[in-house]
């Protein structure tokens, strides 16, 4: 299977809003891209920025808050946040993480892709259908099996022939009679 697949796509995962956690009481400063985890609750969330407000990290005042994605588990309020870095950063949770929101009140979202090989087939191709009628067929992208895309995940190509985004309109397991061969996406360009 995989000598046919000679294209690579970046799968796009689902938009997951970030999250902010206000602190107060910091006595380590906090390090971008490690683990924060909540000491009773064992909530866990991966840093993506931390803003200092007000107060002193050596004087143990300081206050600020996080923004994690993702996020696992639900923090509690007034418990300990240690991230995962040597010199570890820590506060204590000044209520539950919510929503992240820009300074106009937006929602804000981290979306991750992974790269896959893939083979990518243009629309315009003459088929015949089970019944004898002639069709063209719609521009698909094959994939591997084990792949978590479904109607709506967008794919992005780097193929010189789809240097494009696609929206995934239809999925369709392909077997060989011993199991899952490949995958079968029906795609659209997006703008």
């Amino acid at each position: 299977m995989n000598n046919l697949l000679v294209h690579t796509c970046n799968v796009q995962s689902s938009s997951v809003a970030d999250k902010r956690i206000y602190f107060d009481n910091g006595i380590a400063t906090f390090t971008v891209g490690k683990t924060v985890t909540g000491g009773t609750s064992k909530a866990t969330g991966k840093i993506l920025s931390f803003t200092k407000t007000a107060g002193s990290w050596a004087m143990g005042t300081a206050v600020g808050y996080l923004i994690m994605n993702p996020v696992t588990g639900t923090f509690q309020d007034n418990e300990s946040l240690t991230d995962n870095n040597t010199s570890h950063g820590s506060a204590t949770a000044n209520g539950p993480a919510i929503d992240n929101a820009d300074g106009y009140g937006v929602v804000t979202y981290t979306t991750g892709s992974t790269a896959y090989r893939c083979r990518f087939k243009p629309a315009g191709n003459m088929r015949m259908t089970a019944s004898g009628d002639r069709s063209f067929s719609v521009p698909y992208v094959t994939l591997p099996p084990g792949v978590s895309v479904q109607p709506g995940t967008y794919l992005t190509s780097s193929w010189i022939g789809a240097i494009k985004t696609y929206k995934v309109l239809a999925v369709h397991p392909v077997s060989d009679g011993i199991g899952l061969h490949h995958i079968r996406c029906d795609v659209e360009e997006v703008e």
